[in-house]
C-alpha cells in the first residue's frame, strides 16, 4: 500500500500491489519453513497449500502472515531437535521473539514458545538452557499479556461494543456448569462443522461439501499415511500435544471471551483457518507413517521415490485449489 501511495496509483492497483506482496511474503517464509523441516517438506508444503491458506495469503489479511510465520515456527523446532548441532540461547531468544511476533497478530500461537520447555536435554548445551527457556516463555507470556490487555481495550472500544473479558469471566464462574457443556460440545463440533472452511476458497457460501470431504481425507493421507521425517522423542512429541492442546483452547477462549456479550454463554466466531498450524503439529507427530517407512533397527527409512510422491501431493493440492476457483468463478460470476 505504501509503495503503491508513493508511486500515485490508483486504488485498483493500490488493491492488487497489496495482495500480491502479502502473497510473496507468505511463499517466501513458507519456503523457508519447508526447508528447515528435513524430512517433512510434504506435510508443510501441502498444508501451505490449503485453499484457505493460499486465499488469505493473497488477501489483506494478517492471517497470511500469521500461518507463514506457524508454519516457520513450527519448522524451527522440527530442525532444532533433529539437527547435529546443539540448540544455543542464542537459538531459543529468536524462537522466543518469533513466538512474540505472532502474538501481535494471533495470540493463541504465542504458546508455540512453550516448545523450548520440550527439547530433549541431549540438544542442549548445557542444562541451565532449560532455565533460559522458562525464562524466555515467562517474559514472553508477559510481554504477551500487555499486548492483550491493550489490544482487548481498543477491540471493546472500536470492534466489539459489549464485549467484557472480565465481567464475562466472572459470569462465566457464576454459570460454570453451562459454559463446560458449550465449551466441551464445541471442541468435539471442530472437525465436522469447522474444519470444513479450511477447505474452501475464502468464505463465498457455494455448494462444495462433498468436494470438502474429499479434502479431508486427502490431508488425513498426508498426516498419517505419508512418509515424514526423522521420529521425535516421547518428550518432544508430549510437548508438541500438550502445546496443540493449549493452542485450539486459546483460541476457543479468545472467540469466547472477546466476540460475545457478558451474558452470552456460547463460542461465536469459530473458523478452521485458525487451526492450519494445528495439523502441522499434529502431522509432526503422527506414528503410522513411521511404521510404514522407517524399521527399529535402521537409522535411516526404507527408500521411495520422494520426488514422485512430493510432485503427487502438490499436484492434487493444486488441482483441489483449481477446483475451489472454479466453483467460485462459476457460482458468482
Amino acid at each position: 500500500i505504501w509503495i503503491a501511495r508513493i508511486l500515485g496509483l490508483s486504488l485498483l492497483w493500490l488493491v492488487i500491489l497489496g495482495r500480491f506482496c502479502n502473497l510473496v511474503c507468505y511463499a517466501l517464509i513458507t519456503r523457508l519453513a519447508i526447508k528447515k523441516a528435513k524430512g517433512f517438506e510434504i506435510l508443510f508444503g501441502t498444508i501451505a497449500l490449503l485453499p484457505m491458506c493460499v486465499y488469505l495469503a493473497a488477501s489483506f489479511s494478517t492471517d497470511g502472515m500469521v500461518n507463514a510465520l506457524t508454519f516457520y515456527l513450527i519448522a524451527q523446532f522440527c530442525y532444532l531437535i533433529n539437527r547435529e548441532q546443539k540448540v544455543s540461547l542464542r537459538d531459543m531468544i529468536i524462537f522466543a521473539a518469533l513466538s512474540l511476533v505472532l502474538a501481535t497478530m494471533k495470540l493463541p500461537y504465542v504458546l508455540l514458545v512453550g516448545l523450548l520447555l520440550f527439547i530433549p536435554k541431549e540438544k542442549m548445551t548445557i542444562k541451565k538452557n532449560y532455565l533460559y527457556a522458562a525464562l524466555l516463555i515467562f517474559v514472553t507470556a508477559i510481554l504477551s499479556f500487555l499486548w492483550l490487555k491493550q489490544s482487548s481495550d481498543i477491540n471493546a472500544s472500536k470492534v466489539t461494543h459489549g464485549a467484557n473479558p472480565v465481567d464475562k469471566i466472572k459470569f462465566t464462574i457464576a454459570h460454570a456448569n453451562v459454559f463446560f457443556k458449550t465449551f466441551l460440545r464445541e471442541w468435539i463440533d471442530l472437525i465436522p462443522n469447522k474444519m470444513g472452511s479450511l477447505f474452501t476458497f475464502g468464505w463465498l457460501t457455494y455448494d462444495a461439501k462433498a468436494f470438502m470431504w474429499f479434502y479431508l481425507i486427502f490431508i488425513s493421507v498426508t498426516l498419517v499415511v505419508l512418509p515424514n521425517g526423522k521420529p521425535i522423542k516421547t518428550f518432544a512429541k508430549f510437548g508438541v500435544v500438550l502445546v496443540s492442546m493449549g493452542i485450539i483452547f486459546g483460541i476457543l477462549m479468545t472467540a469466547y471471551l472477546m466476540w460475545g456479550e457478558v451474558a452470552d454463554i456460547s463460542i461465536k466466531g469459530i473458523q478452521g483457518r485458525y487451526f492450519a498450524g494445528i495439523f502441522i503439529l499434529l502431522g509432526c507427530i503422527s506414528n503410522f507413517s513411521r511404521r510404514l517407512f522407517w524399521n527399529q533397527n535402521r537409522t535411516e527409512p526404507l527408500e521411495y521415490d520422494q520426488n514422485e510422491v512430493e510432485y503427487t501431493c502438490t499436484y492434487i493440492a493444486t488441482l483441489f485449489i483449481l477446483v475451489s476457483i472454479i466453483a467460485t468463478i462459476s457460482q458468482y460470476y
